[in-house]
């Protein structure tokens, strides 16, 4: 899951810019003034990536870093489903504390999907994890195609940890397209439909706007072996969970950590801009007063 190489030209120059990805929350949500430029989609001045670089590895090492993680991108890798064009650079407009991580979908085919992420050293011994973010995106979206197409199709955020062969993923997805849509659904891989409603009602957290600084923060833990979602947050609006699902298998894979956020778009592939800040990863051992809060 990894990828990006993006080439700019203007005139006879070219520059090439190797970037990456990741996630973190603000206590509410704020609407701040940006350059007309940052507003923009996307500028002509970038092009397209080409279609044999998409999928891009971080630059930098795998650490053990938790808070600021979307400080510096070349710590993100992205991945590709389908054949999108895309943006992921740092950032300092839009941002709350004067540096944030860009992800942008600039063009592409169909329903192309850019996954964004950043992996951390192994922990073997944690079991509890917490992550927390802020998002802002643009320009101004419809709702599930009502009045005009809908830019984006979802956005996902995701923990994940991987240890001895399987994969225990925490994912929530803000889906803006599609049945029942706009609303948030949960990731549990032995459903046949894998993205579950959490049955969230209140429109202002599903209908999100452009040009705000959203708050985002997710909660859960390995129980008994399986992944349990405890709370999700948007917005200061906590939502209890309590769900358990089964982690994934997945043979050969090496053991470690990851966040990631994924930029899902549309018939059109209508280009659009996420900017991420504050992004936290929050991990502590397991142990069930703690996880309990007792």
């Amino acid at each position: 899951m990894k990828g990006s190489l993006i080439v700019t030209i203007a005139g006879f120059a070219m520059v090439v810019v190797v970037g990456v990805l990741a996630i973190m929350a603000s206590s509410s949500a704020h609407r701040i003034t940006v350059p007309e430029d940052a507003q923009a989609p996307v500028g002509s001045e970038w092009a397209r990536t080409e279609s044999m670089g998409c999928n891009q590895g971080p630059t930098n090492p795998p650490s053990s870093a938790i808070h600021d993680l979307d400080e510096d991108a070349m710590d993100w890798g992205v991945y590709c489903e389908g054949s999108p064009m895309w943006v992921k650079e740092s950032a300092t407009m839009p941002s709350i504390d004067g540096k944030s991580l860009r992800c942008s979908i600039v063009g592409g085919d169909p329903y192309s999907n850019m996954h964004c992420y950043r992996n951390l050293l192994s922990e073997p011994a944690t079991a509890m994890f917490t992550l927390t973010l802020s998002f802002w995106f643009s320009p101004t979206i419809t709702f599930n195609n009502r009045g005009a197409p809908s830019t984006i199709q979802a956005l996902e955020f995701t923990m994940n940890k991987w240890k001895h062969s399987k994969r225990y993923e925490f994912a929530l997805q803000w889906q803006n397209v599609g049945e029942g849509a706009p609303q948030w659904r949960y990731w549990d891989p032995e459903q046949s439909e894998s993205w579950v409603s959490l049955g969230v009602t209140k429109t202002e957290a599903l209908e999100l706007e452009e040009g705000l600084w959203h708050s985002f923060a997710l909660e859960g833990g390995i129980i008994n072996g399986q992944v349990h979602y405890k709370e999700f947050t948007i917005d200061q609006q906590s939502y209890d969970l309590d769900v358990t699902v089964f982690p994934a298998s997945v043979p050969e894979e090496p053991d470690r950590l990851a966040v990631a956020v994924q930029l899902d778009d549309n018939f059109e592939e209508m280009p659009y801009d996420v900017f991420f800040d504050q992004v936290s990863f929050i991990r502590k051992p397991a142990t069930q007063v703690t996880y309990l809060g007792l």
